[in-house]
């Protein structure tokens, strides 16, 4: 069925019964210029947002929880006998709030705040609901499996081992798999069409996040009138209707958890703003669901873990446990036992999107871990900060060039030291501000060092894609305009590679960075600002 207008008449007359007289009542209430299209506007699909319509009524909707403004937090200068580490304040370890011990069954709160998000954003029907697909659904898929996608999920390519290629054989069991992942591919090939402009004029770009947000509703002209972007909402409307139905028959399959990661990635192409974090949110409470059971039934918990390692479960495990990268930061110790986790990071050293070596994605890991431990009263100020001593002792042992060696191809050796080092520099980085530590004006050199390494990555080379968090992180650290310029660099080649929203509002939140710290000069952490304007950014 053709959805797209035809010319009546050598005239678009027609057209006079598809645009409304006002603003739908979604763009009303978020304060947003509507574009009046019926029967929902452009911009409620594209946010994923339910449009309610153009009556002359206001319809009553639940809307959620209302939100709380976040205050800024100053930590106290004094320091911790016995490190060199400042301690912050209660009000800076009250933060982030203590995720508890107890695991969420699927019935608690985790799943079902979910299934909520679900039924407020599940978007109109389609006209037709027909199962047949078109031959358009056929070559997203191929462009899923063969062009682009599977490779851009793994540093080494291996094939059938790809974890991206295994989640393409549900797509023939799962229609909810099937249509997440024709919603992905569409969404690629269209930002493929539509080139980033950059420089942008910052001169217009406001500093608060509250104006930020307003950016994330202007869709290039290009991108709207592609057709890969009408299918890439239409496919994922079914995907979030499909997710609906499973989450309310407390389905935690393979094909529910695999959809839930992949529309993390259909936000990250879509609009990179905050709507990723509730299929984060959501995949978490489905593995912990997951976990639970397995413990259950089995009074060794340790083995019931263990023998989920070897399933095909254990993909989404690794994909959850790199990929927290922001402010509400999860104490994985609640989930896994440390040697599972050791395990998961080793795979995920192999054959994820990341491609950082395992010992500092386990660092990263206790630094987050440690963030949320920060929340309760009943651990020891000292004791934690011996802990983050030892952390950074172990990240200052840790040899990017020993690591490199150890692949079997030598000829990736030059690439991955790159890769390494640049790692290790920002996660010091990220350490530092997260923790306060004393010195954190040495890292200049460090981030001239870090600098080099990621130029020396080829936007070619298989090894590129796993720049991106390090790049952002060393991007917020560097002071020196020439280095900032080089990471601008690298973060357009990484769009033009992975062609992400997420990417394009990492730069932007760089920009504004810059911009606040050229016009106030101070010594507050880039890491605090992003916590207090609300830059919950998902840069992997």
């Amino acid at each position: 069925m053709n959805t797209h207008g035809e010319v009546i008449d050598g005239t678009w007359a027609y057209l006079n019964g598809m645009i409304a007289d006002v603003p739908c009542w979604t763009c009303r209430r978020r304060k947003l210029r509507c574009d009046n299209l019926k029967p929902s506007c452009v911009k409620c699909t594209r946010a994923g947002l339910k449009c309610l319509g153009y009556d002359s009524q206001k319809p009553l909707v639940w809307v959620g929880r209302p939100g709380r403004p976040k205050k800024a937090v100053k930590g106290s200068k004094d320091a911790s006998p016995g490190t060199g580490y400042s301690i912050p304040d209660l009000a800076v370890a009250k933060r982030i709030p203590s995720l508890g011990n107890r695991l969420p069954s699927p019935n608690e709160a985790g799943v079902s705040e979910y299934l909520s998000y679900c039924k407020f954003n599940v978007l109109r029907q389609p006209r037709n609901r027909g199962r047949s697909y078109s031959i358009n659904p056929i070559a997203h898929l191929d462009y899923a499996d063969e062009q682009r996608c599977c490779m851009e999920c793994s540093i080494y390519e291996q094939g059938s081992k790809n974890p991206f290629r295994q989640f393409l054989l549900l797509r023939e069991s799962s229609p909810l798999v099937h249509h997440t992942i024709v919603s992905l591919a569409a969404h690629h090939r269209a930002r493929c069409s539509t080139p980033l402009s950059w420089p942008r004029q910052f001169t217009s770009l406001p500093i608060d996040a509250t104006e930020g947000e307003a950016l994330d509703d202007k869709a290039p002209t290009q991108l709207l009138a592609s057709k890969h972007y009408a299918d890439a909402l239409a496919h994922k409307r079914q995907a979030m209707q499909h997710l609906q139905l499973a989450l309310s028959r407390n389905d935690t399959s393979d094909a529910v958890v695999v959809s839930t990661l992949l529309l993390i990635w259909v936000e990250l192409l879509e609009s990179g703003y905050k709507y990723w974090r509730y299929h984060l949110s959501g995949m978490r409470a489905l593995l912990c669901s997951r976990v639970r059971s397995e413990c259950s039934s089995n009074s060794d918990k340790h083995g019931a873990a263990s023998d989920s390692l070897g399933s095909f479960g254990g993909y989404f495990e690794e994909a959850f446990v790199v990929s927290v990268r922001y402010l509400q930061k999860l104490d994985l110790t609640t989930v896994y036992s440390d040697p599972t986790l050791v395990e998961i990071l080793q795979r995920a050293e192999r054959r994820s999107w990341a491609g950082c070596p395992a010992e500092l994605l386990r660092i990263l890991c206790c630094f987050n871990s440690l963030s949320a431990r920060m929340a309760s009263s009943s651990d020891s100020r000292t004791e934690l900060y011996e802990i983050i001593a030892s952390l950074f002792d172990q990240l200052d042992n840790f040899s990017p060039v020993r690591w490199a060696g150890n692949h079997p191809e030598s000829s990736q050796a030059e690439q991955r030291n790159h890769l390494a080092s640049a790692y290790k520099i920002a996660i010091e980085a990220y350490g530092r501000r997260a923790f306060q530590v004393r010195g954190v004006g040495d890292m200049e050199n460090k981030v001239e060092e870090a600098v080099g390494h990621l130029e020396k990555i080829s936007p070619e080379d298989s090894h590129f894609k796993g720049c991106l968090w390090p790049a952002f992180v060393i991007g917020a650290e560097a002071r020196d305009v020439s280095h900032r310029l080089a990471i601008t660099s690298i973060l357009l080649n990484m769009y033009d590679l992975l062609q992400a929203r997420s990417v394009e509002r990492g730069l932007e939140a760089l920009e504004r960075l810059w911009r606040r710290e050229s016009q106030s000069p101070g010594n507050r952490s880039w890491l605090d600002i992003f916590y207090e304007e609300g830059e919950e950014l998902l840069l992997v």
